[in-house]
C-alpha cells in the first residue's frame, strides 16, 4: 500500500525500502569488501565470482539512475514538477517500486493538474 504525500510523492511499503536498500547494500559489500566476500565464499557459496557481483552492482545503479531520470520527466509532464525531485532521489534509491507507483499514478491521471 502506498501513501500518498502532500508533496506528490507516494511512497512505497517499507518491505521495498529494507529489500532494495538492503540487497544493494549487501550486494556493494560482496562486491567491493574482499573479507565480505571471502566470509560468504567460506559460508554460504562462491558459485558467484566477485568481479561478476561487481558488474551486477554497476548494472543496477546505472538502471537506477536511468529509472530516475525517466520518473523526473514523467513527473514533470505529468503536472507534478514540483515533486520532480522527489520522485529522482526515490527512483534513484528504490528502481522499479517507485517507478510503478508512479506511472499507476499518472495512469489514473492523479497526476496532472
Amino acid at each position: 500500500m502506498a501513501t500518498a504525500l502532500a508533496a506528490g510523492v507516494d511512497r512505497p511499503h517499507l518491505g521495498w525500502w529494507l529489500a532494495v536498500v538492503g540487497g544493494m547494500a549487501v550486494l556493494a559489500g560482496l562486491a567491493f569488501d574482499a573479507a565480505a566476500y571471502a566470509w560468504w565464499c567460506t559460508h554460504l557459496t562462491a558459485v558467484f565470482p566477485q568481479r561478476l557481483l561487481r558488474t551486477i552492482f554497476v548494472a543496477a545503479v546505472v538502471t537506477h539512475l536511468v529509472e530516475a531520470c525517466y520518473a523526473a520527466r514523467l513527473a514533470q509532464r505529468s503536472g507534478l514538477g514540483g515533486a520532480a525531485a522527489g520522485w529522482f532521489v526515490q527512483t534513484m534509491i528504490l528502481g522499479y517500486p517507485s517507478l510503478g507507483l508512479l506511472r499507476a499514478r499518472v495512469a489514473r491521471g492523479r497526476g496532472r493538474g
